[in-house]
């Protein structure tokens, strides 16, 4: 599951890609309709300055959020929408982390809203301001961060389904219902003997925090890491979507300083991984159209792979694809264990 055999499907024809991007407005009309997403980027950076009393712990953490490679491909080369949801959420942690939270559940609400995978955050939030104590959360103040929360989870589940009518799944077939679409079975389909990996850490994550004594700020900061980067290391996705979870290690790099290396060592198995994974729209020269349509007729690495390697045996693009893949997991896993210690050593300490 965490190879794509037609490494040369895109999501629209050679024909249309062409219509597309030859008509006179279309650059200018993309650069206006973008502008929002940029603007939701600076924002997020603006929430991370501020999250750390430290402005020097301010300042590192956003220069991480800044120029990693897969923010810059996300939201720089790419253009994609998913900086508002994550402007939401790392709005919603700061708020939190200033014991905000009625405008937390909001604001968590807005971004479970702006792209369907940010649901994960909806049972970590929920759980933890349901067991708080109530020194750290009044009893009005749980009932109503609580039922804003449930009201944004169930109008983002019912709005999906309500227009999932009007969707298709990559094969073509329509969605109906927004559990029939195609990234939901993602979800459940890494599994050993009908354990489940997902469900398993996301429970693993809700125990936790239900069991755990620490602050209400560390509960949802780990939370919401863990249970959004199982989704990176157990399910398929494409390269922007990696910027959904970069949040997490920027936030707690602010935190710890040896989260750099293993960071940077996430990016390189980031970019080996979908450099011999990627298709024709998604991270090759296609995405440089708009300087120049010359650069659609340059070959994708992944056809360049494979007319050399012909002789190299198992080391074939298949292969490549896996050892990027296994290697981006253990990073994942190793940065996670980072967070987890850390937790527990402030856990420790109060």
């Amino acid at each position: 599951m965490f190879f794509q055999p037609d490494m040369y499907h895109t999501t629209a024809s050679v024909p249309h890609s062409f219509e597309f991007v030859s008509h006179y407005t279309i650059f200018r009309t993309l650069f206006i309709l973008k502008l929002p997403f940029l603007v939701c980027d600076m924002l997020t950076a603006w929430a991370v300055y501020f999250y750390f009393p430290n402005k020097e712990d301010g300042i590192r953490s956003c220069a991480m959020w800044l120029f990693n490679p897969v923010t810059l491909f996300a939201f720089y080369i790419f253009g994609r929408f998913e900086s508002i949801p994550i402007f939401f959420g790392a709005a919603a942690l700061l708020a939190v982390k200033k014991n905000r939270i009625l405008l937390a559940a909001v604001l968590l609400g807005l971004c479970l809203n702006g792209r369907e995978m940010m649901i994960f955050y909806f049972l970590v939030f929920l759980v933890t301001i349901a067991t708080a104590p109530l020194k750290q959360v009044p009893l009005k103040e749980k009932i109503l961060a609580s039922a804003i929360i449930i009201f944004f989870a169930a109008g983002a589940l019912n709005l999906l389904t309500a227009i999932g009518a009007h969707f298709q799944d990559a094969s073509g077939h329509e969605v109906g219902r927004i559990l029939k679409e195609g990234r939901v079975i993602h979800l459940f389909a890494f599994s050993l003997h009908r354990i489940m990996a997902i469900p398993l850490v996301y429970s693993l994550i809700l125990i936790w925090i239900w069991t755990s004594r620490g602050s209400i700020e560390k509960k949802i900061l780990l939370g919401c890491s863990l249970a959004m980067m199982s989704f990176f290391a157990f399910s398929s996705y494409t390269a922007h979507f990696t910027s959904w979870m970069i949040i997490f290690p920027v936030l707690f790099y602010g935190y710890d300083r040896n989260l750099l290396k293993p960071f940077i060592a996430f990016c390189f198995g980031w970019f080996g991984h979908w450099a011999f994974n990627s298709d024709l729209g998604v991270f090759t020269w296609w995405l440089a159209s708009p300087y120049s349509l010359h650069f659609t007729r340059i070959p994708t690495f992944p056809e360049l792979f494979e007319r050399i390697s012909e002789g190299y045996g198992i080391f074939d693009l298949k292969m490549m694809v896996y050892l990027f893949r296994t290697f981006t997991l253990a990073t994942l896993i190793y940065m996670a264990s980072m967070m987890i210690r850390f937790v527990g050593k402030e856990n420790a300490a109060e």
